[in-house]
Parts: C-alpha cells; sequence; structure tokens
C-alpha cells in the first residue's frame, strides 16, 4: 500500500487494477490506506469526467469502496 500512495503520473489504472487484484485475492484494505491511494486518482478524474475512460475508471474506484473497512471511530467516554 506505501507504493500504491506514492505520488505519480499517467499510473492511475495501475492503482485501480492493484487495489481490485489485492480486494479479489482476499486482502483487507483499510479506509485510511485504500482513500490515499484513491484520492488523488479521483481528483485527476474530476478534470476529465468528458471523457469515456475516464468514466469508466470512476465507476471501477467507487465499486472498491463499499469493500474497503470502514474508519475507525473514536467513542467517547
Amino acid at each position: 500500500m506505501e507504493i500504491l500512495q506514492l505520488p505519480g503520473r499517467w499510473d492511475d489504472w495501475i492503482k485501480a487494477d492493484a487495489l481490485e487484484a489485492l480486494l479479489f485475492r482476499g486482502a483487507r484494505l483499510r479506509a485510511e490506506e485504500a482513500l490515499r491511494v484513491l484520492d488523488p486518482v479521483l481528483d485527476t478524474l474530476r478534470s476529465q469526467m468528458h471523457e469515456q475512460q475516464s468514466a469508466y475508471l470512476l465507476r471501477r474506484c467507487l465499486c472498491l469502496l463499499p469493500f474497503i473497512e470502514p474508519c475507525q471511530s473514536e467513542s467517547a467516554d
């Protein structure tokens, strides 16, 4: 996950592929880590929504979200 979080250019598809592959192979993805990978991808996609490929990648990223483990909430005493 640390490698996927590194900033890069033109690697949005690779990041989505890697997260998807991890999930399909049984890895448990924590929300904080997964969102550190997906947030830059989603930021890039917001500026390219007129392109069909960007819309497809956005759908792939959004489909990953239900499978990441939720953030831990702090319990109030």
